[in-house]
């Protein structure tokens, strides 16, 4: 008499089939949120004069590095040229760290429908309101937030197999992450700290 069959985790879901639900997850999502950030006009907040005028500084000059606004935001609007180049860029950047992320969160489940679930809770997550309303902004909220899900992609994917390449990766965004805002050296420390605890 044959033992009865057990049927294994993601059974019936091969990690093609997985992979190709989440490209089309991942593409469904780039589509809503360039829609939505080109739906309207990009919206102006009291700070964004002062990252316009930082961004009319010249390059080389101390004024545009070291100026009343950090530099990363400036430098995109200078080389953008418009308001509508710079909502276009920032949203496409969104669109990458946040596949990144959904990508890397996914590799830690196995294959199957809990791969292909993770994945889409975090497209899902960065589809609300409170996140892609920055992607219209004249502000450096998009930017940051768009680092932020690449920094914490880069930390779990240096955790998963450390190697100098990875931890020079993450490092470097790190580095764009705290210079984005001045608020953010605070983060940056708490994402230090964890990586020591863990490698402790």
């Amino acid at each position: 008499m044959s033992a009865p069959a057990v049927e294994l985790p993601g059974a019936g879901w091969s990690p093609g089939t997985t992979d190709v639900a989440a490209c089309i997850g991942w593409c469904l999502y780039a589509g809503y949120v360039l829609w939505q950030a080109l739906a309207g006009p990009p919206i102006i907040w009291g700070d964004s004069t002062s990252y316009v005028a930082v961004s009319t500084k010249p390059l080389l000059s101390s004024a545009f590095w070291a100026g009343q606004r950090p530099p990363v935001l400036p430098l995109v609007i200078k080389f953008t040229g418009s308001s509508t180049g710079l909502i276009v860029t920032q949203t496409v950047l969104a669109v990458v760290a946040w596949g990144f992320l959904a990508w890397t969160t996914g590799r830690l489940v196995p294959a199957g429908w809990r791969r292909l679930a993770a994945t889409l809770v975090i497209l899902g997550f960065a589809s609300v309101l409170p996140i892609t309303l920055w992607n219209r902004s004249v502000l450096s909220e998009s930017l940051s937030i768009s680092t932020l899900a690449m920094l914490v992609a880069a930390f779990l994917w240096t955790t998963r197999k450390t190697t100098w390449p990875r931890v020079a990766v993450t490092a470097a965004i790190c580095l764009l992450f705290a210079v984005e805002r001045d608020a953010q050296l605070w983060t940056v420390g708490i994402f230090g700290l964890s990586a020591g605890l863990f490698g402790i």
